[in-house]
Formats: C-alpha cells, structure tokens, sequence
C-alpha cells in the first residue's frame, strides 16, 4: 500500500517542502531509500524499523521503498524519522488512511520510539505555514521553537506510539464527520444506493459510517465504480473474470475500434493486435517493430464496434521510397483524436546486409 506525509529540510537557511512517500508491497525482504539522501537520513531505516519493533510493532517481511521528493535536492539530518515512521505506519493500515493529511511531521526517534530534538524546525514550521499546512507534529522539545509562528498550530510529541494514537483519534473524529454528512444527506430523501469512490476511502476507518449508511442501503466502496457497474467493477478489478474479457465498455472517450494487422509468425498467419476497443482513446499508443519481407505497402485493419459501420477495414500505408526488398520497421500508432488514427514507420534497415535510411513515413486514418 502506499502513502504520503509532509515534512520539510533544510538548504542554507531556507526551507523547503519534502514529500516522504512510502511504498509497503509484497516481496524479498527489502527497505530501500531514494531521494539524494546522506549518510545520517539513510541510517533512518536502521532507527525506524528498531523504534518500531521496541514499541511492539514487528514489520512483515516486505518489501519497502520510501522515496523523499524532490528527489533532485539533497537531504540532510535526521528530521525525516518521524515522517518515514508514519508513513510506514499508514501504509500498514495500522492508523487510518488519511489521518496524516494536512500535518506536517518533523523529529528523530531514539531506538526505544522516543522522540529527540530536531534541527531547523524554526524556518521548516514558517514555510509550512506558507503552503497552507495547519499543523505540524515535532518533538516535545521543538514544541515551543514551533510554536512562535503565526497561523499554524505546532503540537509537540513524546514519543511514537503518541503519535500513533493521536492519528486514530484523528481518524475517529473524521469517521464522526463523514457519519453526520451521510445522516444529513440521506435523510433528507429515501437513498437507495451509495458510493463510495476514492482512494480517500481506503482502510476501516469510517465504521460509524458504513454501519449507518448499511441500514437499508446498497453501499459500494472502490475507485472506478462507474467504469463497468459498481459491482462489476470492482470485481473485474479484484479478479478479471470472462465476462471480463468478453466484453468491452464503449463510454465517451473509449477507443470504438480493434486495431491490428496480419503477420507471419513462426511459419503461419497470425493476427497482430496493436490497439485494443475499450481504452481512453487518448491513451491508446503502441510502438512494434517488424519486419518486411516483400512489397512496399503496410496493411492494417480497424475493426469498428459502433453501428456507423460493420466489418473491418482495411487502412495501407504506402512506404514510397523504401530501398531494398527486405527492411526492418519500427511502427507507432497512436490516436490523434476519438476517431482519427495515425500510423508511423521508420526503416531501421536490414542487420549487416542494409543500414538504415533515415526514411519515415506518416499518415492519418478516420477509422470510424
């Protein structure tokens, strides 16, 4: 699972915002750091995962990559602790989702999950203030360095497992929120079916919620409900099924068309699927290399699923000027508009026998 929680470094005497994303996934037992790190924020991982161990919070053999971005400023200190802490902590499921949103974390943990004082909370805590964030978490010794700038409040912390449940108050409290949303909503008409859409809904942190919200309702929670039907959805998500395969949603900004051409592969015909119906057409693009044995044509077909047109049609790409008999292609296709296909192919020349010709060749298709 992952997660991302505010801190902040230091450059000179100025300070600037740090993402500390946290990635936990399943895999060799690994922790990995990137993000132009130095010696000292490196050794986070040693302190972290101690700190977390001594408090009674054994990690799973995983496989954990935190990255601090920017990751082209280099990072300095031992500020960053608390935040990796908290990150891992989230991406465990072990606070809720989203109880570190809109807090700024800063302090170094001690192998026993205590927390020690930091340097450049002062001008850290003043830029966060500029970007907006409210709150900020630091060690109990910073709490009043913090605490001399306006319009953010600075809370100071002992130790790890303070933190750790104040983000579960923090999650109850948006839990108590979220409940008397939905009991206003909902009661003010009969309400047959709620979802749930975001990754903001991740994790069990809304029980309150979903025990209301169940009483006489169907309630569907998962991010592209919409894409096939709730329930289809998110069950095409969890495991593809056949009905899966077999059938394609055509929506508004879906390619309508199956793109390919036919190839000889291992001695036999073959189709060659390039672009598939039922993705965004603005996202359909494929890159293949192949290779030409006769001739000075492509040929391609587009086989439209709408009803304005009914079998596949043939689209040729004319390779005028192509020297040889026999050339290696490399072909991009891509979708300029909901409808218009463009073809590209560049001769990459023949191994040892043709160098290439710096030739390309471009044209553009309606396709339905």
């Amino acid at each position: 699972m992952y997660s991302a929680v505010h801190s902040g470094a230091l450059q000179g005497v100025c300070a600037y915002m740090v993402s500390v994303e946290v990635d936990i996934a399943r895999g060799l037992p690994a922790f990995l750091m990137v993000g132009s790190l130095s010696t000292e924020v490196r050794e986070s991982r040693e302190r972290v995962t101690v700190a977390l161990k001594n408090v009674g919070l054994n990690l799973p053999p995983c496989r954990i990559t935190v990255n601090l971005s920017p990751a082209d400023r280099r990072k300095e200190g031992t500020a960053f602790d608390l935040p990796i802490a908290v990150g891992m902590l989230e991406a465990m499921e072990l606070v809720p989702a989203g109880a570190a949103e809109g807090l700024l974390f800063l302090g170094e943990l001690g192998l026993n999950g205590e927390l020690k004082k930091a340097r450049g909370v002062l001008p850290i805590v003043r830029a966060a203030a500029a970007e907006g964030i409210r709150e900020c978490i630091v060690p109990g010794a910073n709490a009043r360095e913090g605490g001399v700038i306006p319009g953010i409040r600075v809370r100071g912390a002992e130790n790890i497992l303070e933190i750790m449940h104040f983000l579960m108050a923090r999650g109850e409290e948006r839990d108590r929120v979220l409940c008397r949303i939905a009991e206003e909503v909902c009661g003010r008409e009969v309400t047959g079916s709620v979802f749930l859409i975001g990754d903001g809904f991740a994790g069990d942190w809304m029980k309150n919620t979903l025990r209301y919200l169940c009483r006489g309702r169907r309630v569907f929670q998962g991010n592209n409900l919409f894409g096939k039907g709730a329930c289809c959805g998110m069950q095409e998500r969890l495991k593809a099924s056949q009905m899966g395969t077999e059938h394609v949603f055509l929506g508004g900004d879906k390619l309508k068309a199956n793109v390919g051409m036919k190839i000889l592969r291992n001695g036999e015909d073959s189709y060659f699927a390039l672009l598939d119906a039922g993705v965004n057409w603005y996202e359909a693009e494929r890159t293949a290399e192949i290779y030409l044995q006769e001739g000075r044509e492509l040929e391609f077909s587009a086989a439209p699923l709408v009803r304005s047109r009914t079998g596949a049609e043939v689209l040729r790409l004319s390779l005028e000027g192509l020297p040889g008999t026999t050339a290696r292609l490399r072909l991009h296709l891509y979708m300029e508009a909901e409808n218009r296909l463009t073809v590209e192919a560049e001769d990459l020349g023949f191994g040892e026998f043709r160098p290439a010709s710096g030739r390309s060749w471009k044209e553009s298709f309606v396709i339905y």
